[in-house]
């Protein structure tokens, strides 16, 4: 493919994540609402449901943590001994949002 198609998938991509982050958020909003209405985890099903919000705490602070992290997977190739790009001290930002940071390599 090439980059209008990348980028045309990309942004699907993201409004099915931003989509799917609504509806997690909207149901955690409703459980939120239930517990402060000063619900007791008395009855089995009360119990389950507590254990569920507790759980949707926890994926909500995963999902956070994720949002933004770069995964970054490089294989080795075979080396042509000839050196294609040698970086010193390398730094990229996006308005004050630091992206690298005095980074050196050389890659063969």
């Amino acid at each position: 493919g090439n980059f209008s198609t990348y980028q045309t998938r990309k942004e699907e991509q993201l409004e099915i994540e931003e989509t799917e982050n609504a509806k997690f958020d909207k149901l955690l909003a409703q459980e939120e609402v239930w517990i402060r209405k000063g619900v007791k985890a008395r009855r089995c099903r009360d119990e389950g449901r507590v254990r569920r919000l507790e759980d949707l705490r926890l994926q909500r602070s995963a999902r956070r943590d994720q949002q933004g992290q770069v995964k970054l997977d490089i294989t080795t190739g075979e080396r042509s001994g000839k050196i294609v790009a040698e970086l010193e001290n390398v730094c990229k930002s996006f308005g004050d949002k630091v992206i690298v940071n005095d980074f050196s390599s050389i890659i063969l």
